[in-house]
C-alpha cells in the first residue's frame, strides 16, 4: 500500500531561510578575513620601457636576413646570470622583496616582441616603483649592450677570419712570386731568344746566298752548254789563221831557208813571200773560258750543297731553341697564370678585410631605448576588491556544498527508516 506524504513548504522555507543565513553569514566572515589579510601584501608597481630595432638603411641583405632577430632578446635579458646581477644590483633579496632565486624575479619580469613590429616591451612588477623602472631602465641598457657586442663579436670574426685567410693567400702569393722569379733567373730566356734570332738571321743569309747561288749556277750551266754547242760546229779552217808575209820579214823562216840552201843570197829573197798559219787565239781563249766556267760550276754546286746542308742544321737547331723557348713560355705562363690568380684572391680577400668593418657596420641593427620606464604610483597588484570577491565567492560554493551534503546524507537516513518501519510493523 502506497503511502502519501504531505510536503511541508513552510519547513523546506524555514530551512532554506536557515541554510542561507549560515551560508552567507559564513561567506561575509570569510570575505572581512580575506581582505584583513590582503591588507599584509605588499603593493606591486608596474614598469615598461619600449625599445626598437632599428635595422640599417645601408645594409640591403640584413633586411631580408637579418644577422641577430630581435626574438632572441628575451632568453638572453631573462637569463639566470643577468636576474642575478639585478638582484644584486638593487638588493632584492632584502624586504620588502626576499628573492631567494633569479628564478623568482624571472617571474615577475617580462620581455615581449610585439607581432609585426621591430618593438620590445620590457615590463616588471615590484613594490617600489622607482626600483622597478631602474631596474628596467638597467634591462634595456642590458639589451642594447648586448646588442652591440653581437656587432662587435661579428666584426672581430670576420676581421679574424679574414685575416687568417689574407695571411695563407699572402703566403701562397709570395711563394708563386718568388718561384716565378727564380724559374725566369734560370730559364735566362733572354739569351735564348738572342741566340734564336742570330740563328734565324744566319738561316735567312744563307738562303739568300744560297738563292743567288743557285741563280748563277742555272746561268753557269746555260753558259757551259752554249760552250759546248760552239764547239761542235767549229771547222778547221776556223781554227787556224792564215798570214802572208816576206821571208826576209821572218828570222825563223830566214835561218830555215839559209841551212836548207847554202848558196844562199839574200837579195834573191826579196819579194818573195810565204804563208804563215797559227791557232786562233780567240778558239784558245773559249777553251780556257770553258774549263773555267765548268770548274766554277762544280764548286758552285759543292757550295750550294754545303749551304743547303748548313741550313739543313741551322734550322733543326734553330726549331730546338724554338721548342726550348716555347717550353719556358709554357712554364714561365702557368706560374705566371697561378700568381695572378693568386693576386687576384689576395686583392679580393684584402678588400673584403678592409671593408668588414664597414659592412658590419653598415649592415647592422641598431637597438633603441625609445620610451624609457618612469615610476608609476599605480599599483598593478594585488588587486584586493578581486582577491575579497573570489574569496567570497569559495566561501559560498564552499559552504553551499557543506550543508548540500549534509541535507544528503540526512535524506539517506531518512529513506533507510522508512524502509525498516514498515517491515516492524508487519
Amino acid at each position: 500500500m502506497a503511502v502519501v506524504k504531505e510536503i511541508n513548504l513552510s519547513a523546506i522555507f524555514n530551512v532554506m531561510w536557515e541554510r542561507g543565513k549560515r551560508i552567507f553569514l559564513f561567506t561575509f566572515v570569510v570575505m572581512i578575513v580575506g581582505a584583513i589579510c590582503t591588507l599584509f601584501i605588499h603593493n606591486r608597481y608596474g614598469a615598461t620601457a619600449i625599445l626598437v630595432m632599428n635595422k640599417s638603411k645601408l645594409g640591403e641583405r640584413i633586411m631580408a636576413y637579418p644577422a641577430h632577430p630581435i626574438f632572441s632578446y628575451p632568453p638572453l635579458l631573462l637569463h639566470n646570470s643577468v636576474l642575478q646581477y639585478l638582484m644584486e644590483k638593487y638588493e632584492l633579496d632584502k624586504s620588502p622583496y626576499k628573492f631567494d632565486y633569479p628564478e623568482e624575479l624571472g617571474a615577475r619580469l617580462g620581455v615581449d616582441i610585439i607581432m609585426e613590429t621591430s618593438l620590445m616591451k620590457i615590463y616588471v612588477e615590484l613594490e617600489n616603483a622607482t626600483t622597478a623602472a631602474n631596474l628596467v631602465n638597467e634591462l634595456a641598457t642590458k639589451a642594447i649592450e648586448y646588442n652591440q657586442q653581437i656587432m662587435e663579436n661579428e666584426k672581430k670574426a670576420s676581421n679574424f677570419q679574414l685575416s687568417v685567410e689574407v695571411e695563407s693567400v699572402s703566403s701562397t702569393v709570395k711563394t708563386l712570386s718568388d718561384q716565378y722569379l727564380i724559374t725566369m733567373k734560370k730559364n735566362l730566356k733572354p739569351l735564348v731568344i738572342n741566340e734564336l734570332n742570330t740563328y734565324n738571321a744566319t738561316i735567312a743569309t744563307l738562303r739568300q746566298e744560297l738563292e743567288t747561288l743557285k741563280s748563277s749556277i742555272v746561268e753557269l750551266e746555260n753558259q757551259v752548254i752554249a760552250f759546248e754547242d760552239i764547239f761542235p760546229a767549229t771547222t778547221a779552217f776556223d781554227l787556224i789563221i792564215p798570214t802572208q808575209r816576206f821571208i826576209f820579214e821572218d828570222n825563223v823562216m830566214l835561218e830555215t831557208y839559209r841551212k836548207t840552201h847554202p848558196d844562199f843570197d839574200i837579195k834573191s829573197m826579196e819579194g818573195l813571200t810565204f804563208t804563215a798559219e797559227s791557232v786562233n787565239p780567240g778558239y784558245l781563249e773559249l777553251q780556257r773560258e770553258y774549263k773555267k766556267l765548268k770548274v766554277d760550276l762544280v764548286a758552285r754546286k759543292e757550295r750550294s750543297i754545303y749551304l743547303d746542308e748548313r741550313i739543313q742544321t741551322l734550322v733543326s737547331e734553330s726549331k730546338e731553341y724554338q721548342h726550348k723557348i716555347f717550353e719556358m713560355d709554357m712554364e714561365e705562363m702557368l706560374l705566371k697564370a697561378d700568381l695572378d690568380r693568386g693576386l687576384e684572391i689576395f686583392s679580393g680577400i684584402d678588400k673584403q678585410e678592409r671593408w668588414a668593418s664597414t659592412t658590419v657596420t653598415t649592415e647592422r641593427q641598431d637597438l633603441y631605448l625609445v620610451h624609457p620606464a618612469t615610476p608609476s604610483k599605480k599599483k598593478v597588484f594585488p588587486r584586493r576588491s578581486l582577491i575579497v570577491a573570489v574569496i567570497g565567492a569559495i566561501a559560498f560554493l564552499l559552504s553551499f556544498l557543506y550543508y548540500l551534503l549534509i541535507d544528503l546524507y540526512g535524506l539517506m537516513d531518512y529513506d533507510k527508516e522508512e524502509k525498516i518501519a514498515p517491515a516492524a510493523s508487519d
